[in-house]
């Protein structure tokens, strides 16, 4: 995610990806995942949830969208800022995602 952070004016694609790939199957994908329906019984909600839990992705997602405010940030670190005087990182993905896996009672 680092890359990302240098590049945040154009990430809303990568984010974009992130969540389809959390909760649509490939062939949801390849079609507009913007106004796709999903479901928590699908079995490619449950392949994409129990990867991203298992790896730990709620505390990496949450650490990249808080960046420099972030807990879990070491002393002396460095990140890069996101946003500027006029214009803001598009967070919407990221944040439906991360509102998507707290709200999961059954995978948290």
């Amino acid at each position: 995610m680092p890359r990302a952070t240098r590049c945040w004016h154009k990430f809303d694609s990568y984010l974009d990806l992130i969540l389809g790939f959390a909760i649509h199957s490939p062939e949801e994908l390849e079609q507009d995942t913007k106004r796709a329906i999903w479901s928590r019984k699908s079995e490619a909600y449950q392949i994409g949830m129990n990867f991203y839990f298992r790896n730990n992705s709620l505390v990496t997602l949450c650490d990249f969208f808080l960046n420099e405010e972030s807990p879990l940030m070491f002393k002396g670190e460095k990140r890069q800022s996101m946003g500027g005087y006029y214009t803001e990182p598009n967070f919407e993905s990221l944040l439906k995602l991360i509102g998507i896996m707290i709200s999961d009672k059954v995978l948290v």
